[in-house]
């Protein structure tokens, strides 16, 4: 060392052994030398500033962020580090349809992310886009038949103008999702960038034309590239029939969120808020069988099941948090205590919005030219990505809540796997399934598939070798009706890449 640092002025001084096994040390100088020619020395194969580090832990600077409990617990801040929400990889705004009771769009926190039609100039008392709906800037109000207003009154009115119910439902939920990022003020929602549209309902039969209208919206984007419609991906359900009514396949409600999967567009659903199990007693919306719908119970801090959440083993997907959670209120205030399932179906649907920001090409692609399987994909990531939880064992599908990171996860395996598997599960449907399952997987290459289906014993109940016909997705059906009510095991293997996902027969 002393003869090196004589032919280069270098003087520096040995400090410690790092990693030996790459021959990695540390020095330091007391004078100011030439960094560029130490590292251009035939001795030296690179040479680090020992500089400051950051923690990649990506936490908003919003006032109140510290009281947000649950993003903590969903591990939304490692989620951030990937994507913070906004855009598709291909610059697709992404859109929450928020059908909900009352909206103030002028609060601080929100301003910022309500959703602004392009293709409608405000106020004109035109339907400028040609979809049936004049002036509908930043959503519609159904209660009213007529353009959301960012004035309002806090009151129980059903009379045209956007006006709130008196628990002020609306607002806390749309929060929630889309409260602004990093702005410096109040809190963050799961997106600190998206585009919240407003979608005001009085009644069953508003809520029907507000699922109308998002369909056509979306229909229209995808059919046209983008050019017209808006990308919506998710809707948020934080409400339901008063009564216990179940929801079974073919019922109204149901097709209403199967047409809705036609184009890409997602519901989470709270369930009641009442601890009945939904699989024996059923609950509308949250207990519908479509695949496109996410039954979100409500859990709290401890991670168990809120005393006044109904759950379901089939029939409710997973839990988020719903207990003390922090959201926007009236008058740019704040509620710290938002309690329910009304809380819980939000930051799935926010998680949705999330997902779809991820930077995968293939993704953004995909949600245009095959929107359906594509939202199936998402659904999939939401459920794969849940944190099993013991105390949750038996009271949903997953047996687990929300993990945004997790989730984030799953989209980035998917959209770049590693060499040699790229082979995906892209859903299986139904699920829960009752007599049929339809099997929709993605392989490489011409090499022989093969796909078993294991009970939780692991017992072989099913084989077949297949030959994919083509590079895209793959479907085949497989009768399940002899097999007895419980859960189950798909696996798809080809070359040495195996993989498998679960479904649930009745």
């Amino acid at each position: 060392l002393e003869a090196f640092n004589k032919s280069h002025n270098f003087n520096l001084q040995f400090q410690r052994s790092l990693f030996p096994a790459i021959h990695l040390y540390e020095f330091s100088s007391t004078e100011k030398f030439n960094l560029a020619a130490l590292n251009n020395h035939p001795m030296v194969k690179a040479v680090h500033a020992n500089q400051s580090i950051e923690s990649r832990f990506t936490t908003p600077n919003d006032a109140e962020f510290s009281q947000q409990w649950a993003l903590r617990r969903i591990d939304a801040e490692n989620a951030w580090d990937v994507t913070t929400g906004g855009r598709t990889a291909n610059g697709d705004e992404i859109v929450v349809g928020v059908i909900e009771r009352g909206f103030e769009l002028d609060h601080e926190d929100l301003v910022d992310n309500i959703w602004q039609n392009p293709y409608e100039i405000p106020n004109n008392g035109i339907d400028d886009d040609q979809n049936g709906f004049i002036d509908d800037v930043n959503g519609w109000n159904f209660r009213g038949n007529n353009t959301i207003d960012p004035d309002h009154s806090e009151s129980t009115s059903t009379s045209g103008r956007n006006e709130f119910d008196s628990d002020i439902h609306g607002q806390q939920v749309t929060g929630i999702v889309g409260m602004r990022g990093d702005n410096g003020i109040g809190g963050t929602g799961i997106n600190w960038d998206v585009d919240l549209m407003a979608l005001q309902y009085r009644n069953v039969a508003d809520i029907f034309g507000a699922y109308g209208y998002v369909y056509e919206m979306r229909r229209r984007y995808n059919e046209t590239g983008g050019t017209a419609g808006a990308f919506v991906v998710v809707t948020n359900a934080s409400w339901g029939l008063a009564d216990i009514v179940p929801c079974n396949m073919g019922d109204t409600w149901n097709d209403c969120y199967e047409k809705l999967g036609e184009v890409g567009i997602l519901t989470a659903a709270g369930v009641k808020n009442n601890p009945i199990d939904i699989d024996e007693l059923g609950d509308t919306p949250s207990g519908c069988p479509s695949d496109y719908l996410i039954s979100v119970m409500n859990s709290n801090r401890a991670d168990e099941r809120s005393s006044d959440s109904a759950f379901g083993q089939n029939g409710s997907d997973l839990s988020a948090p719903g207990r003390g959670i922090f959201t926007t209120f009236t008058s740019n205030r704040y509620d710290p205590d938002f309690p329910g399932a009304s809380a819980s179906a939000p930051h799935v649907s926010g998680a949705v919005a999330l997902l779809y920001s991820v930077s995968c090409e293939r993704l953004a692609n995909e949600a245009l030219t095959q929107p359906s399987e594509t939202a199936k994909l998402v659904k999939q990531a939401i459920l794969d990505g849940a944190d099993r939880i013991p105390a949750l064992d038996g009271l949903n599908v997953t047996g687990g809540r929300l993990n945004l990171y997790n989730s984030v996860q799953e989209i980035q395996r998917q959209c770049d796997p590693t060499p040699g598997e790229k082979l995906s599960i892209y859903s299986i449907a139904p699920n829960p399934a009752d007599t049929r399952i339809t099997i929709s997987y993605e392989a490489e290459g011409f090499n022989p598939i093969r796909i078993r289906i294991y009970d939780v014993l692991g017992r072989l109940l099913y084989k077949e070798q297949r030959d994919p016909c083509c590079q895209t997705i793959n479907r085949f059906s497989v009768a399940v009706e002899d097999y007895a009510a419980g859960t189950y095991f798909v696996q798809v293997e080809q070359n040495d890449v195996s993989i498998s996902k679960r479904f649930i027969k009745y």
